[in-house]
């Protein structure tokens, strides 16, 4: 968020009335929040800085909206704001490009001093800006297309912003009253006379709904006009199109009560083999034996090692060993067991910072980087750390250098090593009691970031060795199997080639290595590619609209298939086409779900009753709750007889096949293994099982209205190698092979082809 993470930048720059280039924020906002830890509205301190704010709709406006904020800047000589919905942000939709615009460069060399901003400076623009741009911005708005007024029933009035009028028009069929809408793109300043004209024009309420706090029905009370909407406690920051129905008057779509069946708890969870496992649990044992009292956790995957008790809490970019030095020097008899955690990719933008004021203040500690050589929670771009920049160019930063250049004590230690770990901690420790400050180094690889031969799974269980203690169950790569041994699954990847940590927790030496020679498999030989001509698509051979809603557990593949379903959508010449979905290391391991539409649709956040397929790729999914009340009449559910364990969870803690089903009711489900069948085309790690999975989709309806052609070139188009290409095309045609043998043994719903 704008106001907490850049206050000071943005502050200064919208100070001035400097005449210059045009300067656009694009900002997204977090009401739910899934990317951040607090929910704040930015547009309140927008507002303070005499910002304009515009608020984009739809992923068309998203494009469109950057060329005339840029024109809005540079005509009144103010940065402008693009505040667009985190779920807008989270999403993806077809756009329309336009002819390309060619804006001469203004000329750099100028006079710099008209960019000063002393406190003298400043007050005679803030007098500027309040008597002459505002006024001329908001002329600008009341004369904007992005503020519209659309007549329809006068006895109800609905003043929407950004991606709520969308929600309306999703449940404007279930909806008693058709309220007119005014629609706002512009919500600073707000256009007055347009809204006094669509209040006038109300005999009704009229209602404001938009996401974040109160911020456009402040505004507009504010200006005199009667306005309805959130109560002053009300805890609402985001709508959705089922709440925007109930609050417009609409019943709720019937459904079946399902059986309760409480989801298994799976919170994000770092990968199988992450770097950072090892450190996590010497942690937890030191901890265990009163070596460490408090650990203070930074903004990334090292958060994630909350739920390993490896940290204690997370502020902030950066701030991590800021708040163990307050602790410090309140108490400083905890300067030898306490410490802070941080990645490297933070510590290079923000944390540098907290570690130069520990050596300027002489605050003793310990502070821990966990260097994985990327920036991994955001998707792995490069940061400083890493060995090569976003240009591809080498890096020539090292921040092992930069440490020791500030003067700090640094230590380079192997993230899989656990007893290194541990050395390195007590001696940081004990060295902290005497009054040093010291910096651990952890070096390990990002699992995302290594090739995939690196990442085979080379690791077997001696059972006669075992005595099922439980010790090496610590990683989503390894599980209980029915007798209590445990047992290496599909997400295991040998910890890249280091000393598994599991090998290491295992002190009876039961787990060994295979043999490398025996456990080769010839690969498997992959038909070659088809001739994929483009299939002639009618406009009656294809269904008004598609929606599904896809369950899984973060890593299992959403992406992908949200790529080939939009691509799918785009071939077969859908004009709308809409996905949504979470990115992100952070989600690996965690409860995710991705959403799609196409055709007669406005939003990829569906509502109760709307899909067409519902597809769970690992079974106790589908009781998260909401999930199957998505489902409309007649709709299928895919079932994949998967079972993907928390670390640490026996079997006999998950739900029952038998449970599940309870829980579907009398929907029709259609179950399938797409790990198994994956495995069976000799995808060992059942990297395709997902693509299993949407052959077996395709069969059903509505979607298997689209010609088998197309969903093979939307297959090719989104797999990047030739090789990935030949792998997914035979997964796919494996999981339409699963739906013709279901077939054959009238397992199928009626009308699944």
């Amino acid at each position: 968020p704008i106001e907490s993470a850049v206050p000071d930048v943005v502050a200064s720059a919208a100070g001035s009335t400097a005449q210059r280039g045009g300067l656009v924020l694009y900002v997204a906002s977090d009401f739910v929040p899934s990317s951040t830890q607090y929910v704040t509205d930015p547009r309140y301190f927008l507002k303070s800085c005499m910002l304009p704010i515009l608020e984009p709709r739809t992923h068309q406006e998203m494009l469109e909206i950057g060329p005339l904020a840029a024109d809005l800047a540079r005509q009144h000589s103010t940065p402008v704001v693009v505040l667009a919905s985190g779920l807008l942000c989270h999403s993806e939709g077809l756009v329309k490009l336009r002819p390309a615009r060619i804006i001469e460069k203004p000329d750099p060399h100028t006079d710099y001093k008209r960019f000063m901003n002393l406190p003298g400076i400043a007050r005679k623009s803030y007098d500027t800006i309040c008597s002459t741009r505002l006024p001329k911005i908001l002329a600008f708005a009341e004369g904007s297309s992005l503020n519209r007024i659309e007549w329809h029933d006068r006895t109800l009035g609905v003043i929407t912003h950004g991606i709520t009028e969308l929600y309306v028009r999703e449940v404007w069929n279930r909806l008693p009253i058709k309220p007119s809408i005014l629609s706002l793109g512009t919500t600073f300043p707000v256009p007055d006379a347009l809204v006094r004209t669509f209040v006038q024009g109300i005999s009704g309420q009229v209602v404001a709904l938009g996401d974040g706090l109160r911020f456009v029905q402040e505004e507009v009370a504010s200006l005199g006009h009667r306005i309805e909407g959130k109560r002053t406690f009300d805890p609402t920051t985001e709508w959705t199109p089922d709440t925007v129905a109930e609050r417009l008057g609409a019943p709720a779509p019937k459904q079946a009560t399902p059986a309760v069946v409480t989801p298994v708890s799976r919170p994000p969870n770092i990968c199988a083999g992450c770097p950072y496992r090892a450190f996590g649990l010497v942690v937890q044992h030191l901890r265990k034996k009163k070596r460490i009292v408090a650990s203070f956790g930074d903004i990334g995957c090292n958060t994630l090692l909350y739920f390993l008790d490896a940290i204690d809490t997370c502020a902030c970019m950066g701030s991590s060993d800021s708040q163990r030095q307050g602790v410090v020097l309140a108490a400083p008899e905890l300067a030898g067991c306490t410490l802070s955690v941080i990645g490297d990719s933070t510590e290079c933008h923000s944390g540098l910072d907290s570690t130069r004021n520990a050596l300027f203040r002489q605050i003793p500690g310990v502070k821990v980087v966990l260097d994985n050589q990327t920036t991994a929670m955001t998707g792995g771009q490069p940061a400083p750390s890493s060995p090569h920049n976003l240009a591809g160019q080498p890096n020539v930063f090292r921040l092992t250098d930069a440490l020791r250049g500030e003067g700090a004590t640094v230590h380079e230690v192997d993230a899989f090593d656990m007893k290194a770990i541990e050395k390195a901690l007590r001696k940081g420790l004990d060295d902290a009691k005497a009054g040093a400050f010291t910096v651990l180094v952890l070096r390990g690889a990002c699992m995302q970031e290594l090739p995939a031969q690196e990442r085979r799974p080379r690791y077997t269980l001696t059972t006669d060795k075992c005595k099922q203690c439980d010790l090496c169950l610590v990683c989503p790569g390894i599980e209980k199997d029915g007798d209590g041994f445990p047992r290496f699954t599909h997400l295991c990847n040998s910890c890249g080639g280091n000393t598994g940590i599991c090998v290491q927790r295992c002190h009876l030496d039961a787990i060994v290595v295979l043999d490398q020679e025996r456990s080769k498999k010839s690969p498997p030989e992959l038909p070659a590619l088809p001739d994929l001509s483009r299939p002639v698509v009618l406009p009656d051979m294809l269904p008004p609209s598609i929606r599904v809603a896809v369950r899984g557990v973060g890593g299992q593949g959403n992406l992908f298939m949200g790529k080939v379903l939009a691509e799918a959508a785009l071939l077969a010449g859908y004009g709308t086409v809409l996905k949504g979905e979470t990115h992100g290391m952070a989600q690996l391991g965690g409860a995710v779900i991705s959403t799609f539409a196409c055709g007669d649709v406005h939003t990829a956040v569906l509502g109760a009753g709307s899909a067409n397929v519902l597809v769970s790729l690992e079974q106790g999914e589908v009781l998260r709750p909401g999930f199957v009340e998505l489902l409309a009449p007649g709709g299928v559910v895919l079932l994949n007889r998967l079972r993907i364990l928390p670390a640490g969870m026996g079997p006999e803690a998950y739900p029952s096949e038998q449970r599940i089903r309870e829980h579907l009711g009398h929907r029709d489900v259609v179950l399938f293994d797409a790990l198994g069948e994956a495995q069976a085309l000799g995808d060992e790690q059942g990297r395709t099982s997902n693509v299993v999975a949407l052959g077996v989709l395709s069969t059903v309806p509505p979607l298997s209205q689209l010609p088998l052609e197309l969903w093979q070139r939307a297959i090719v188009r989104v797999s990047p190698k030739e090789s990935l290409q030949r792998a997914n095309l035979a997964a796919f045609e494996r999981g339409r092979q699963v739906a013709v043998r279901l077939r054959g043994q009238d397992l199928l719903p009626k009308g699944v082809s």
